[in-house]
């Protein structure tokens, strides 16, 4: 008898062990699938926040169109400018969240093809910038910030300057005024100094 009630102590301590580790094993998976599940949502709602175009998206969707250009470039501060004249084309892509455009610009007896992919990163808050053209075979990478009062981004990056045979910093500015875009671009002169080498005048 005294055998029996041992066992059955034995088997009472045992099963109430059982059933405080099967408690704990349930309210650790509760925790873990509320935390889990509140960190997916966290998640999703930055990723949502990171891919819907936002205020900045629909600046760059006004500037979708066709353009007429009007250049001018210094070759050293202080020069004559030499004024060309070419075409712009724009359109939003990857569902708004990018601004493509394609510009054709006169000079020297020929034309020279050039084409940017223009965005602003929703997270980092920075502008971004990937300009090409069939007269180097880099890509120039720019990232920037932008001024709502002035409907302005202004970009600083690297290229190659071929006197130096060097990559060296450089900036542009690119403002928005309903029907007419200005891009203003600056590099070292042959002291370091920055000057203005370039502008850009968009009209439709």
């Amino acid at each position: 008898m005294l055998c029996n009630l041992i066992i059955l102590r034995d088997f009472q301590k045992k099963f109430n062990l059982m059933k405080k580790l099967i408690l704990f094993v349930l309210l650790s998976f509760v925790m873990n699938y509320n935390l889990s599940y509140s960190q997916s949502d966290d998640s999703m709602e930055s990723w949502n926040s990171y891919k819907t175009p936002g205020h900045v998206h629909e600046m760059l969707a006004k500037a979708t169109g066709n353009w007429n250009i009007t250049t001018k470039f210094w070759l050293t501060p202080g020069s004559d400018a030499f004024t060309s004249k070419g075409t712009s084309s724009a359109e939003m892509i990857m569902g708004g969240l990018f601004l493509k455009t394609s510009d054709k610009i006169e000079g020297m007896g020929n034309y020279r093809n050039g084409s940017a992919i223009i965005g602003y990163d929703n997270s980092a808050k920075v502008s971004q910038k990937i300009y090409i053209d069939d007269y180097g075979s880099g890509m120039l990478y720019m990232t920037g910030t932008w001024d709502e009062a002035t409907k302005t981004v202004t970009y600083k990056g690297q290229m190659m300057d071929h006197d130096k045979d060097a990559y060296v910093d450089v900036s542009e500015t690119m403002t928005f005024n309903g029907d007419t875009m200005i891009l203003k671009a600056f590099r070292p002169d042959s002291k370091g100094n920055q000057f203005q080498y370039l502008e850009f005048v968009f009209t439709r």
